[in-house]
């Protein structure tokens, strides 16, 4: 049985009315008429690890979400015992003692069911699984994730990332402050560079500091308090519990790919691929009378223009068609397909948040032949990684999140670029002007806004970048947290959190919770460590409580001219700041350039294919979170999403890694009922009895009587 299906939650999804089933038409008022090719069974929207989780998790025969470890191993077992193990036969028997393996395989494949549900996975991009996720790790430059070991998309083991690094080799652990004290530093390449200009070798997981020893116990607290525990902890580290001081580090971007592209392979869901390499084209196969579907999963690149429901016309191979209720998928290229589910995987989605100073500075320059009206609308799915989310700003307030903020149509401009942007390998950053002042020694300025992760990545990159002065501009304080989320959210009591989040049955309660789990923007220690370490060189100045009150760009100098408002704040930081401004006063500076790392609009109902969709529906949202069902269903349709618009079901970790699990075991859970074929999902009244007698056991009933 699930486990989400013994919770003692309370229903927030409201009752829908029955959705009107109509004949749905194409451009030219035609009824949709489809080939067999041309339907689906599960259509996925996006290739992110929203998608991978959800597509390895459907495809996974032993998920690890509805079994104990103890019965996993055994399924382990018996599946390894019903397959015949390879016979050891001499060459030559009677004359030899060279002994060879018969029936041995090199290469392993993954735990597949048999599938008979057809799986369609659209990629936006082309560039195939995580290909955004990609893209933005190598545009920032980050070497490490901020999720912890456990946070991934392999369905079977929640071990399975920690187990791959060991079995590969590469679970090499480091302390969280490598990164500091390797700044600057090269590598040795003699015999007469000492030793402590040299850099060590880069481990391959970080650890996070003080977050299991929070919950060791109340005595553990007590000792925290005292002044000279405190100072062995400074001296020696935090305490950690040594059971899970391995699930709490951060694997680095080479070993999180690798295990990812590991995944892809044991579960054969490689892309589609034509002859030069790249992903293909939905048209492409569409037009091809020798492709097919493939067993497990088959992606292609195509993006989603629109998505409606309703009766449409499903050809066979012997001409007849068959009227079936399900969905129209329209793509840019002008493809037409349908499903029978869609699940939406596609992480944020939106238009990027700008602060509203800079729209309009951006649209009084919008006679500028420099002017960009480009709009990019990325896909970010883990923002356990600050990936550019709605709380990668710094809010001092949970009520309105995006206060000052509003969706922009572009992500880059004359002088200014959204952290997006920078992400996009067509943008060029530095620019050209900013690279001949580099190389002419003039002095160069930029100025990020935001207090996430990636304003702390952001910052890093430009100084590497080389940038004489980097201005990081945060409108709370610079919060420094392991995770984008509270630990109690998935350490030890969790279920207390979580119980309280699903009791509630008021979605914007819930929101707050959220809200308050996430408190806005954060940073980690290894980033603050950097940060630190940059503005005590003298190239990076931190300021808190700081917004901009006015800028002005000139168009032939190249630079901005602003206004900077520090606000009144009751206490004195001084701890992660070199800020001089003093509180209450306005202080006039130039720059070269603007970065806005404010993150992305939050809305489902806003996403382009969603129009439609949205308009019949009116499924009620909450902050552009949708008020889903616990099965993460949208409406009253077979629509599923996963990943950033499940949190008012999943909670505070929706946004991340570990969330997007979650929400992937309730989705295929489901879509598993509905077909038929699938023991995922038991009567709620039947007895709790184990399909394997080794497993068994029963609930004594009650007597009512007594």
């Amino acid at each position: 049985m699930a486990s989400w299906s013994r919770r003692c939650t309370k229903d927030i999804a409201q009752e829908f009315q029955p959705f009107e089933i109509q004949q749905l038409y194409d451009r030219k008022g035609n009824p949709i008429i489809l080939s067999k090719k041309q339907y689906f069974d599960i259509v996925v929207i996006g290739s992110g690890p929203a998608a991978l989780t959800f597509v390895t998790r459907i495809l996974e025969d032993r998920p690890a979400a509805i079994y104990l470890e103890d019965e996993r191993k055994y399924l382990h077992w018996l599946k390894r015992q019903t397959q015949s193990a390879p016979t050891l036969q001499t060459r030559k028997p009677g004359r030899s003692s060279d002994r060879v393996i018969k029936g041995l395989n090199s290469k392993t494949k993954g735990r597949t069911r048999t599938q008979k549900l057809s799986i369609l996975i659209l990629d936006k991009l082309g560039d195939g699984w995580l290909g955004q996720w990609h893209r933005n790790f190598s545009a920032l430059e980050i070497p490490y994730l901020r999720s912890p070991m456990f946070f991934h998309p392999d369905p079977a083991d929640l071990d399975g990332l920690l187990e791959y690094a060991v079995q590969t080799g590469h679970a090499k652990s480091g302390p969280f402050t490598y990164l500091s004290e390797t700044m600057g530093r090269k590598p040795s390449f003699g015999r007469r560079r000492s030793a402590k200009s040299a850099v060590p070798e880069r481990p391959d997981l970080l650890e996070v500091p003080g977050v299991v020893g929070k919950e060791v116990s109340k005595h553990k607290f007590k000792q925290a308090r005292l002044k000279k525990h405190a100072q062995l902890v400074t001296n020696l580290g935090p305490i950690v519990n040594e059971r899970d001081r391995r699930d709490y580090q951060n694997p680095s971007t080479p070993l999180f790919r690798d295990f990812t592209n590991h995944l892809v392979e044991r579960y054969q869901i490689e892309p589609e691929r034509n002859a030069e390499g790249a992903v293909r084209a939905l048209s492409d196969w569409l037009d091809d009378i020798n492709s097919s579907q493939r067993p497990t999963a088959t992606l292609l690149q195509a993006e989603v223009t629109n998505l409606d429901y309703g009766r449409l016309q499903v050809a066979s191979f012997d001409e007849s068609s068959e009227d079936i209720e399900g969905f129209s998928i329209e793509t840019q290229d002008g493809c037409v397909i349908g499903a029978r589910y869609v699940v939406s995987a596609i992480g944020y989605g939106g238009r990027p948040q700008v602060p509203e100073w800079l729209q309009d500075t951006y649209r009084s320059n919008s006679q500028s032949k420099f002017s960009r009206t480009e709009s990019y609308s990325f896909s970010y799915s883990d923002d356990s990684q600050g990936q550019h989310s709605q709380d990668s700003k710094d809010e001092s307030t949970y009520e309105k999140p995006t206060l000052g903020l509003r969706p922009c149509c572009a992500s880059y401009g004359e002088g200014w670029a959204h952290s997006s942007a920078i992400c996009n390998p067509a943008f060029d950053f530095p620019n050209a002007t900013l690279n001949a002042h580099m190389k002419t020694g003039q002095s160069t300025t930029v100025v990020i806004i935001g207090g996430g992760l990636s304003s702390a990545q952001l910052c890093d990159l430009c100084v590497r970048k080389g940038f004489t002065k980097v201005i990081l501009l945060l409108r709370g304080f610079f919060k420094v947290k392991p995770f984008d989320f509270s630990i109690d959210w998935v350490g030890k009591y969790a279920n207390v959190n979580k119980m309280q989040f699903w009791q509630s049955d008021n979605a914007q309660e819930r929101m707050n919770m959220i809200n308050e789990g996430r408190n806005g923007g954060s940073i980690n220690p290894p980033y603050s460590k950097v940060l630190l370490q940059h503005a005590r060189n003298g190239v990076l100045e931190i300021k808190t409580h700081t917004e901009v009150d006015s800028a002005t760009w000139d168009s032939h100098t190249q630079k901005w001219t602003l206004i900077f408002h520090r606000k009144d704040c009751l206490d004195n930081e001084t701890r992660f700041m070199n800020n001089k401004q003093a509180p209450g006063t306005y202080v006039s500076c130039e720059a070269d350039f603007l970065i806005s790392s404010t993150g992305s609009q939050v809305g489902f109902s806003t996403l382009p294919f969603m129009q439609t969709l949205s308009k019949k529906l009116a499924v009620p949202e909450v902050c552009g979170i949708p008020i889903v069902n616990e099965d993460l269903q949208y409406g009253s349709l077979p629509l599923y999403v996963v990943g950033t618009y499940s949190a008012i079901q999943i909670g505070p970790t929706a946004y991340n890694l570990g969330g997007i699990r979650e929400g992937a075991d309730r989705v295929a859970a489901k879509l598993n009922q509905l077909a038929g074929g699938s023991s995922d999902e038991l009567e709620p009244s039947a007895d709790a009895v184990s399909q394997y007698d080794y497993f068994s056991y029963h609930f004594l009933p009650l007597d009512s009587s007594e």
